[in-house]
C-alpha cells in the first residue's frame, strides 16, 4: 500500500494481489464518512467480472468494464464507485476471477 495524497483532494492507495494469484485480497482504507470512494481491478481477459464489497457489506456501483489488448494478451480493468462512504470502512475486499491489480 502507498498512499499519496493529491492536490489535498483525494488519495490514491494502491494495493495488489499477487500476479500469479486468482485469490481474494483487501487493501486497508481509512475513508472519512462522506468521501467518494473508486476502484479500479486489472485482470486478465476471459474472467467474469470481480466482486467488490468491504467490511462492512457495502454495495459498490460498477460502472465500466473495459478490455484492451496490451500487446501481449487482452486484459480487463473493471471500475467500481461508492458516493458518501459511511463511516468505519477498513478495507476494501476484492475477489478476483482471474490474477488480477486493484487501486
Amino acid at each position: 500500500m502507498f498512499p499519496v495524497a493529491v492536490a489535498g483532494a483525494a488519495t490514491f492507495v494502491r494495493a495488489a494481489g499477487g500476479s500469479g494469484e486468482s485469490v481474494p485480497y483487501t487493501p486497508a482504507i481509512a475513508p472519512v464518512q462522506g468521501d467518494f470512494l473508486a476502484v479500479f481491478v486489472w485482470q486478465t481477459e476471459g474472467a467474469t467480472t470481480p466482486a467488490v464489497t468491504d467490511n462492512l457489506g457495502t454495495t459498490y456501483t460498477q460502472d465500466c468494464d473495459l478490455t484492451y489488448n496490451q500487446g501481449f494478451g487482452v486484459r480487463r480493468l473493471t471500475v467500481y464507485h461508492l458516493l458518501n462512504a459511511p463511516t468505519g470502512i477498513t478495507g476494501v475486499k476484492i475477489t478476483p476471477n482471474k490474477p488480477s491489480r486493484g487501486i
